[in-house]
């Protein structure tokens, strides 16, 4: 091919419009979850092998759905983020791309023969950042290129899928003292985590978010701290399922860590109590340089001690200044001198 024929391709393949998805290729067909990889803590390099053509790169942040590139000071963690490199003869000049919790897709834009090893794709990433005003927002970056291959790497290491369930035994027989009408337990709230940051722990004072979740059962603002670990590179996926409506019951939930990220955070709330909650604080799901296949937690009432209340529905009595949390270990959780479990997390590895 001359050199004017190139050059006048080339300059085509610039004028195009941005495209959408209209088919599907083995080649290009790529979709990768960043917090389901290895890559959330660490730069993930978009890298273009020679003789690729970069095409232009835009940067959109949404605010409820609208642009908003004024107003808001914009926080992101400058010692991270997407690199898009070009390869020798790419015309690509490196890049930094802000990220967390992106998502990875390489578009198939099927303009040329099938046959051929060359084709276009589009790289979308998508991230969460933290707005001075407190809200997360979206933030989109594409990437047009047209070339032989792309290749991601740089990651977290493994990871590997577990499935958490939540079995409770908590009922009249097994604690009879004083026990309420409707016993339930709130919706599951964690993270999968490194060592760098804890979210709860017996002995330690209780978080505005922990504080909510074991006094209402509400998720929020623990989500909020979840997430601004993520954004901080501490935490690599949000964990959030279901309760339990009526103990004694059951329910699962999936979700995934890393080698990187290999503990895992994990509460409900005792419903009904005055700030009592059962969970898991940093365990780790990754020993002996392997992921365990199983492991079973008892599961014992915590008291957030943040609130004074001595039983199930005790009015609200704020605990001020708060307390440490600790482990109930009075009535209405011991019985015959002996503290009783409400019941047990069974992480198993799926995967």
């Amino acid at each position: 091919m001359s050199k004017k024929i190139l050059n006048l391709f080339v300059c085509i393949l610039l004028l195009l419009p941005a495209f959408s998805v209209i088919g599907s290729s083995d080649q290009f067909n790529n979709e990768i979850q960043k917090n389901d990889i290895k890559s959330i803590n660490s730069n993930l390099t978009i890298a273009l092998k020679p003789m690729l053509f970069f095409l232009g790169v835009k940067i959109i942040i949404k605010n409820n759905g609208k642009e908003t590139l004024n107003g808001i000071n914009w926080v992101f963690n400058t010692t991270g983020g997407i690199l898009i490199r070009g390869g020798e003869g790419s015309g690509l000049k490196d890049k930094i791309m802000p990220n967390r919790r992106a998502v990875i897709r390489l578009l198939p834009i099927p303009l040329l023969k099938k046959s051929s090893p060359v084709g276009i794709g589009r790289v979308e990433i998508e991230a969460t950042a933290e707005a001075s005003n407190g809200e997360f927002v979206r933030t989109t970056t594409e990437a047009f290129v047209i070339g032989r291959k792309t290749v991601f790497f740089k990651d977290q290491g493994n990871t590997a899928k577990y499935k958490v369930t939540f079995n409770s035994n908590w009922s009249k027989e097994t604690h009879p003292d004083d026990f309420p009408n409707n016993p339930h337990f709130s919706g599951l709230i964690g993270a999968s985590h490194n060592e760098k940051i804890r979210f709860w722990g017996n002995g330690e004072l209780a978080s505005s978010g922990i504080k909510n979740m074991a006094e209402t059962g509400s998720k929020s603002p623990l989500d909020k701290e979840i997430n601004r670990a993520i954004i901080q590179r501490k935490a690599f996926k949000l964990l959030s399922g279901d309760g339990i409506a009526s103990s004694p019951g059951s329910v699962e939930l999936i979700f995934k860590v890393s080698e990187r990220f290999p503990l895992v955070s994990l509460v409900s709330m005792i419903a009904p109590s005055p700030d009592w909650f059962v969970g898991v604080d940093s365990l780790n799901l990754f020993e002996n340089d392997s992921f365990i296949k199983e492991k079973t937690v008892v599961l014992y009432a915590y008291d957030s001690g943040t609130d004074s209340g001595t039983n199930y529905t005790s009015p609200d009595e704020p605990t001020v200044p708060p307390v440490p949390i600790y482990l109930i270990d009075t009535s209405p959780f011991l019985y015959n001198n002996s503290i009783v479990p409400v019941g047990t997390f069974t992480f198993t590895k799926i995967l």
